[in-house]
Order: C-alpha cells, then sequence, then structure tokens
C-alpha cells in the first residue's frame, strides 16, 4: 500500500510539473500549486508515510573524458538505504562536478549495473555545464531525473561522455528519495 500510495504522490508531483512548465505566468496556479503539495505532505504525515532523501558520492574521479562512451572511462556509487540488497528510490538530481575543461558544454551519463555496460539503469541523460564564477575550466552540472527506479543491486557504473572537447569530473553525487 506504502508503494502505491508513494507511485501516486511521484506521478502527481510529475504531472502538476508538466502542467507548471505549461502555466508557468498564472499566479492562481502558483498558489493552488502550493496548497496542493501542502495537502499531499499533510496526508503522506498523516498516513504515517515519511520520505527521506539521501545521497551517495563517487569515490574516484574520470579523467580525459572525451566525446564517446568508453568503457574505461567510468566511476562507480553505491545506491542504498534501509540496507537491503536491493535499490528502489526516486532519483532526484544527479550533480556533476568538473574540471580541466576545455571546449565542453554539456555532459551526457548512462548508468549501469554492470561494470561491463550492461544491465541499463538510467539512460543517457544530459546536462549543460554551468562554470564556476572564479573559473573558465571549473564547473558543474545538474540533471534533474525524479524518476522512481528499482535495481535487485546497489552498486551503479556512470558511463559519461561530452559533447565536444574533454574534461575531468572529479565527483558524482546522486540525490534520492525513499519512504520509511
Amino acid at each position: 500500500m506504502e508503494y502505491f500510495l508513494q507511485f501516486i504522490y511521484v506521478a502527481c508531483i510529475a504531472r502538476l510539473r508538466y502542467a507548471l512548465k505549461v502555466i508557468s505566468d498564472s499566479d492562481k496556479f502558483f498558489f493552488f500549486l502550493g496548497w496542493l503539495c501542502r495537502c499531499a505532505t499533510s496526508l503522506f504525515i498523516f498516513l504515517g508515510i515519511k520520505m527521506s532523501f539521501n545521497f551517495s558520492t563517487t569515490t574516484e574521479s574520470i579523467a580525459s573524458v572525451g566525446t564517446n562512451f568508453n568503457i574505461n572511462k567510468k566511476t562507480s556509487i553505491t545506491l542504498s538505504h534501509d540496507s537491503s540488497k536491493y535499490f528502489l528510490a526516486t532519483v532526484k538530481i544527479i550533480t556533476v562536478y568538473c574540471s580541466s575543461i576545455s571546449g565542453s558544454s554539456s555532459v551526457t551519463l548512462k548508468m549501469y549495473n554492470q561494470n561491463t555496460g550492461t544491465g541499463l539503469f538510467v539512460s543517457d541523460e544530459t546536462g549543460s555545464i554551468t562554470l564556476d564564477i572564479d573559473s573558465t575550466t571549473a564547473g558543474s552540472v545538474q540533471i534533474e531525473i525524479d524518476a522512481l527506479l528499482y535495481s535487485e543491486t546497489e552498486l551503479f557504473y556512470i558511463f559519461p561522455k561530452v559533447d565536444a572537447g574533454s574534461l575531468t569530473i572529479d565527483k558524482i553525487v546522486i540525490t534520492y528519495s525513499t519512504d520509511r
């Protein structure tokens, strides 16, 4: 029952986000959206469903990321919660921290549950590089996912590529929410 209600909640938020993009100039709509979100939050609290946010960080960097996916250019990340042996959560945001940026304006990521690039978990997700205020060669990318995902494993492999030039990925942070 809890997973069903979480699914309904995620589906409603996704539909509202689409409506928000379509009707972005209506003050009444923003008021209604805020009210609806507060009601949904109150309902989940009343039903005893609590959302908790978690994050995981990669431990190794990836140097000289080029314009093609490369089996040798990957990093691993463990996404887990409640010491379970599977992953079931809503992935919210992937943040990629970059340095040595040379001619690149975007980063594309794929996630697999096998280090050989098989067992697709997240398909091509692309985000624009935002340079740090005080640098022309360092920056970050934020990719919003907001998808409920399941995998029988907790260890994933991230394969990156850039649109042009090259860069180094210093670390990747993935934020996700789970129900408790």
